[in-house]
């Protein structure tokens, strides 16, 4: 008795195993199911740490909530994707990660390393202009423009970045909450 189950257990293994192979071959593109919603992306970046008392001001998660949904709302009215982004310049991961959350709820964070840190170098030390593009708090939006990919005659957003363009750079409480009342335009 116990052999015939298991010679029905190999060919349901070997059916379902058929039908995946059927589906991969057949369905080849990027999943249409990413996050990338649209070719172009807006990103709010938000850069601060556990130890700098101006990032650590009351008013932070206030400012970054209200400017989320400012954001937000231009880019659902403007056919663009969103993503929020957290960049805590910490040596100690479990300090960086609660510091950011209790920031905001993020899409991706980025911690560790300190100053070494990827996002670190690649949004503070890459765009170097002065002394205050290594301030803390800062917030940075970015407009990134993806590939696409056509297949089959649909078209796909790739995780490829076609092009990206920093088009706000705030540092400091009080030049972070002007954002909320001034028009942005991406």
């Amino acid at each position: 008795m116990k052999s015939i189950k298991f010679y029905f257990f190999c060919l349901i293994v070997m059916i379902m195993c058929f039908f995946l192979s059927y589906y991969l071959i057949n369905n080849d593109g990027p999943s249409s199911s990413s996050y990338i919603e649209n070719e172009i992306e807006i990103s709010l970046i938000y850069i601060g740490c556990s130890f700098c008392p101006a990032a650590n001001d009351d008013e932070i998660p206030i400012i970054l909530s209200n400017l989320k949904s400012k954001i937000e709302n231009i880019t659902a009215a403007n056919d663009f994707s969103f993503s929020f982004i957290g960049i805590s310049n910490e040596h100690d991961l479990e300090t960086g990660i609660n510091y950011l959350d209790g920031i905001a709820q993020f899409d991706e964070i980025s911690i560790g390393n300190q100053m070494r840190n990827i996002a670190i170098q690649k949004y503070v030390w890459d765009n170097y202009t002065s002394e205050l593009t290594s301030s803390y708090p800062q917030i940075i939006v970015v407009k990134r423009k993806y590939e696409t990919e056509n297949h089959n005659n649909e078209i796909f957003i790739t995780p490829d970045i076609k092009s990206e363009e920093i088009v706000i750079r705030s540092v400091g409480t009080m030049s972070m909450k002007s954002l909320v009342s001034d028009s942005l335009i991406f």
